[in-house]
């Protein structure tokens, strides 16, 4: 049976991979590509203040002529950060995202603390699973009472 907190986004999200605001946009994308992340949070004295995305390295550093070498994380970041609480569902999550023009989220506890991240890809991924379980849920109940 389906988890009551399954279509919640802390039953979703990835975990958070962080750069410090002073790490060189080359290093953004080293530790973008080992980790296999579109996406890292920026922090500032170990606490999230920003938000690097594949998209921004190609906007803002490279189509602008800035040297990836020399660039901080810091002078490209997004910011502020843009979030959902932990206990909010995957439409709510949808529907933030929507409204603000984002593809990720980072996922924030009771206390404002950064805890993972939320994507479209995983939203997407999620929702048609969470729809086929309770199809199926409802063919069995079906089922049983016909019985």
């Amino acid at each position: 049976m389906e988890s009551e907190d399954s279509n919640l986004v802390k039953s979703w999200m990835r975990s958070k991979i962080s750069v410090p605001s002073e790490a060189t946009i080359v290093e953004v994308a080293e530790v973008m590509t080992s980790e296999d992340v579109g996406s890292v949070l920026v922090t500032v004295n170990s606490v999230e203040e920003g938000i690097l995305t594949e998209r921004d390295l190609t906007r803002k550093v490279l189509a602008k002529g800035l040297d990836p070498k020399t660039t901080k994380a810091k002078e490209v970041m997004s910011t502020p950060l843009v979030t959902i609480p932990q206990d909010a569902t995957l439409w709510e999550a949808a529907e933030a995202m929507s409204r603000k023009r984002v593809r990720r989220l980072p996922v924030v506890d009771e206390q404002g603390r950064v805890r993972g991240m939320i994507s479209t890809r995983i939203i997407s991924y999620a929702l048609p699973l969470m729809k086929t379980a309770k199809s199926r849920i409802l063919q069995l109940i079906r089922t049983d009472k016909d019985e």
